[in-house]
């Protein structure tokens, strides 16, 4: 299965790292420290 992350949300997100399975990322937002898991 590909996954490809829409361009916004990259615009939006910062690597934080990558596990086994997923991808870390980590939302500009200065409101809530929202992470968003990716497939790899």
């Amino acid at each position: 299965m590909n996954f490809s992350l829409h361009p916004q949300l990259s615009k939006d997100t910062f690597a934080v790292t990558e596990l086994p399975l997923c991808k870390v990322l980590l939302m500009n937002d200065s409101r809530y420290p929202w992470l968003i898991l990716g497939n790899l």
